[in-house]
């Protein structure tokens, strides 16, 4: 295949690969912020999950500090020969609430509710331990006080407050004892189902001793009421790598995109600019190669026309071969000049057709009339096979003729020194009517129909530069063609040759193209 200029030699190897490079260096560079932005979310879920820990961890001692606070107010308000009606009343309020002391400030038990039985064997621990905890207590400090211990294998929590000096001028201790789980059993049910709805993991509330080991899990310590205590927290990993996947490949094809679109735009305009050049170029070879076109028939009719003119030439069979070749190398301009002028009107979309329902055989046999005898000139034969019943295709004859003319030939051009037979078979397959000239000629040459079917397009053979042409006659038919919403192509023939075939609906509402 040859065009003006030829493609091949444009050298777009090193631009592919500086594109292919700097695709490289994107795809590296989405990856990288892929990664850095996959971490940052994961350490902002683990921020999160941190801060709605601490969260949950306030609810948590707010809600036992609603339950232990008003229990101390309620006894402090009691008198001393109706605190053990208020204990009773408590504990019915407070399953979890076992026992009511009262201490001196000295660290020695005045009472217990109920009965000081229970006691008895932790009375030197208790006031051990109270003592401990208030020696270094400020006179002032009205806090509430706890601490935690394990008795026959239940967990107890022990409350203690001072007793407020307008109550009782000697001062001294008050000390709640709650079980623990009952105590949990009536405030934490309700946070866990509130955080993990929020969350989407699972939460839990442990002993230090016997807390989750999972790494992924997060753990924030309790104080105050229940010291050496835990809350763990296993978020939902598998919903949290696919959150941080997602935000990240956002922000990738993001990087990607926003990086793609200058190398696109680049490319385009690359491209275009190429464009321009190669079609300038184009311009510039097939204007040099039609007045070489013209320039020699010119050459050879001018030199007959001078012979002539001097009357040089007395034997009449040369005075009429001259007059061959004059009108020889005229209708080779002529039809060099229709073709570039057709070229033309077709790429301006200047050439208008009336598709009209006709016989497709009528129109073909009527333009066959004048083309059989340029065949016959050229030293071919034209074999002519039509169908018996009528093809009704909209058409327009003369669009018929100029694809006729520009396949006949293409064939003859192309066929050089084989075969000198060519046939031409009208038939209908379907909705279409197919119209195909077949000749033993070189064939494609390994070109496809879409590439030949170019402007300025000429087949690639042995004798390519010696055959006259300008590359526009398939170019010519395939837009006649798609003008009727047909199709055209080049098919290679078994045997050698190839086989033009185009395809016109036999269906079609009567329009002006």
């Amino acid at each position: 295949m040859r065009r003006f200029p030829a493609l091949g030699s444009v050298r777009i190897y090193p631009l592919m690969l500086a594109v292919a490079l700097a695709f490289s260096a994107l795809v590296l560079t989405g990856y990288q912020v892929w990664r850095s932005q996959y971490n940052t979310v994961k350490a902002s879920l683990l921020h999160s999950h941190q801060q709605a820990l601490a969260t949950l961890k306030l609810s948590l001692n707010e809600a036992i500090d609603h339950t232990v606070q008003p229990s101390f107010r309620y006894l402090f308000e009691a008198q001393p020969w109706a605190i053990e009606g208020r204990v009773d009343a408590l504990k019915q309020r407070i399953p979890a609430l076992q026992q009511v002391m009262r201490f001196d400030d000295k660290g020695g038990m005045l009472y217990c509710i109920p009965g000081p039985s229970v006691i008895d064997r932790y009375r030197q621990w208790l006031s051990a331990e109270l003592h401990q905890r208030v020696q270094n207590r400020d006179a002032f400090d009205l806090s509430v006080g706890s601490f935690m211990e394990t008795i026959d294998k239940q967990r107890l929590l022990f409350s203690f407050a001072p007793i407020p000096a307008d109550l009782n001028p000697k001062g001294g201790w008050m000390v709640l004892r709650f079980a623990v789980r009952p105590l949990l059993d009536g405030i934490w049910p309700k946070l866990k189902v509130d955080f993990e709805t929020d969350q989407q993991g699972v939460v839990e509330l442990q002993h230090i001793t016997s807390a989750s080991t999972d790494t992924s899990a997060v753990q924030v310590p309790l104080g105050q009421y229940l010291q050496g205590w835990v809350i763990s927290y296993s978020p939902d990993s598998a919903r949290e790598h696919r959150m941080a996947q997602q935000q990240g490949l956002l922000l990738c094809l993001l990087i990607i995109g926003l990086g793609t679109l200058p190398l696109l735009t680049a490319l385009f305009f690359w491209w275009h600019s190429r464009r321009h050049v190669l079609l300038a170029q184009a311009k510039n070879n097939f204007m040099a190669h039609v007045s070489h076109e013209l320039k020699s028939p010119l050459a050879l009719i001018r030199l007959a026309a001078e012979t002539l003119s001097l009357n040089r030439i007395s034997d009449e069979s040369r005075r009429q071969q001259y007059l061959s070749t004059i009108i020889e190398e005229s209708d080779q301009l002529d039809g060099l000049i229709d073709k570039v002028l057709n070229y033309a009107r077709y790429e301006q979309q200047m050439f208008a057709f009336e598709l009209n329902s006709h016989d497709l055989q009528t129109t073909v046999q009527n333009q066959l009339q004048s083309i059989q005898a340029k065949v016959l000139e050229k030293g071919f034969t034209l074999s002519v096979s039509m169908p018996e019943e009528a093809l009704t295709v909209p058409h327009c004859p003369e669009a018929i003729r100029h694809i006729l003319l520009n396949l006949i030939d293409n064939s003859i051009k192309y066929t050089g020194d084989g075969a000198r037979r060519l046939q031409l078979q009208l038939s209908g397959q379907g909705a279409d009517a197919r119209l195909e000239i077949l000749d033993r000629g070189c064939g494609q040459n390994g070109a496809s129909s879409s590439e030949l079917s170019r402007p300025f397009t000429r087949g690639q053979t042995p004798n390519a530069h010696a055959t006259p042409g300008a590359g526009l006659g398939l170019s010519i038919v395939a837009q006649a063609a798609r003008a009727h919403q047909g199709s055209f192509e080049l098919l290679p023939r078994a045997g050698g040759g190839s086989i033009a075939r185009v395809c016109l609906p036999l269906q079609r509402d009567t329009a002006h193209a």
